[in-house]
């Protein structure tokens, strides 16, 4: 009912009570889009194609804005502004050092943060990887 609700229950960054069963719900989801990233990492290193490349860190994009946000990643389309789901200036800071750590490229924050879509920030870092190898 409304009145067993958490009152900020709604924020997404706000996490379920412990021992909950939507918390159960939400660490197993976490740690299943955190494996995705794991799995995508593998997938980059034998990948030589850069459009192959760039579809593969469009979707680990799309899986880390979800994790950062607590957006189910069905719900992001990948030819919209990563800013139009709600990155402040800190989750896009997160997203930045996330890029330059598991993808070995830099990604300024004006670029997250003005208009760049999932799909154009995965053929730039793509670009940017190769020319780095």
């Amino acid at each position: 009912t409304t009145m067993d609700q958490h009152f900020w229950g709604h924020l997404h960054h706000i996490p379920p009570l412990a021992g909950s069963d939507e918390h159960e719900n939400n660490d197993q989801g976490i740690i299943a889009r955190k494996n995705k990233t794991l799995d995508m990492t593998k997938k980059l290193s034998s990948i030589v194609s850069i459009s192959e490349a760039a579809e593969v860190i469009t979707e680990a994009l799309a899986n880390r804005v979800s994790i950062l946000l607590g957006v189910p990643e069905e719900r992001i389309d990948r030819q919209k502004p990563m800013h139009s789901y709600g990155l402040d200036s800190l989750s896009a800071l997160d997203l930045r050092n996330w890029i330059g750590k598991m993808l070995n490229a830099d990604m300024p924050i004006f670029e997250i943060l003005g208009g760049t879509t999932f799909s154009s920030a995965g053929i730039s870092i793509a670009q940017k990887r190769q020319v780095n190898y």
